[in-house]
């Protein structure tokens, strides 16, 4: 009924297109390669995802004390988008305040709000929530308090 088109596998399908794709220059085969380098981008960043993913996503936090070692503050610039009707929007930017941890002679930055960050000074001890990651083994802070 549909003939011969129809018996054809998908991966057969894609080797044929994508092989027409190459042989038509210059169009077709700058954009095959840049289609080929935009599915190898995409495929890097989910791996990366991946790898993250399994290693810090919900790694059991234990408490310990830790040591303020150093603070951090700084202006962080927004990101700027246009929505559907023209508008000009901006996302994040303000103040970002950072500590820097040391627990168990590793130290490791964490990001705080401005309340707590004025509230302690270098050298003081502090509750700290940490976990490590499973494929790094790398100090990551949950939470510090006081």
């Amino acid at each position: 009924m549909y003939g011969d088109y129809y018996k054809e596998s998908t991966y057969d399908f894609v080797v044929r297109e994508a092989g027409k794709m190459f042989t038509d220059w210059p169009f077709g085969t700058i954009l095959g390669v840049v289609m080929a380098l935009a599915i190898i981008l995409v495929l890097a960043l989910l791996i990366m995802l991946l790898f993250h993913l399994v290693d810090v996503a919900w790694i059991p936090l234990r408490r310990t004390h830790g040591t303020i070692g150093s603070k951090k503050s700084g202006y962080v610039s927004p990101t700027y988008f246009t929505d559907s009707n023209g508008i000009m929007n901006s996302v994040g930017g303000g103040m970002e305040y950072n500590l820097l941890v040391r627990v168990d002679d590793e130290s490791a930055w964490t990001e705080v709000n401005r309340k707590f960050f004025n509230l302690v000074v270098e050298g003081e001890r502090v509750v700290v929530h940490v976990g490590r990651g499973r494929l790094t083994g790398k100090l990551h802070i949950g939470e510090v308090c006081k």
